[in-house]
């Protein structure tokens, strides 16, 4: 293995590595952890036949804090490891977008959530006017919230994640 790097870029983390000589039957095993103890694997892929070669995998759904990674190789029966690369990708936010669309309240969940969401809406005047319970299912969810009833105004969205993290989005509805 003569590199193995990973760098966050996007919130999606990008693993490279290259090899200068590879045994055939060589297979390469990404393995990520949160507390560079126990990993579990979340790519695997065989060796590209020839003298030397360049990989890229992209992680769409990165931890939301630190990830360490480290390839696993494993050639003619023998194991070895790269070095572990600790990516930080800090306290990014579930929510990458939100918006209105008719009666509709649509939030998009741009990494890997997984859970119970409990998404309360509060008007400008501070009352809680809907609660509702939703679920997420992954990376690049979008979910939906009805909006019927409510009147046209200034509302603050409060989403209860399922890691115990809470976030605050404001919206406007039109009439």
């Amino acid at each position: 293995l003569a590199q193995f790097k990973a760098q966050l870029l996007n919130n999606k983390v990008t693993v490279t590595w290259r090899t200068e000589e590879q045994e055939p039957n060589t297979f390469f095993y990404l393995e990520r952890s949160a507390d560079a103890r126990q990993y579990e694997t979340i790519f695997t892929r065989p060796a590209t036949a020839g003298p030397a070669a360049e990989y890229e995998w992209i992680d769409n759904a990165p931890l939301r804090s630190i990830s360490h990674y480290r390839l696993r190789i494993v050639e003619q029966g023998r194991t070895t490891y790269s070095r572990t690369v600790r990516v930080d990708a800090g306290a990014r936010e579930a929510v990458t977008s939100l918006y209105v669309n008719g009666e509709q309240l649509h939030i998009s969940l741009g990494q890997n959530v997984n859970g119970r969401i409990m998404a309360t809406i509060v008007n400008s005047g501070g009352t809680v006017v809907q609660q509702n319970n939703l679920q997420a299912s992954g990376a690049n969810t979008t979910l939906q919230v009805p909006l019927s009833g409510l009147p046209a105004g200034q509302y603050f969205l409060r989403m209860a994640l399922p890691d115990g993290k809470t976030e605050v989005r404001s919206f406007s509805k039109g009439r």
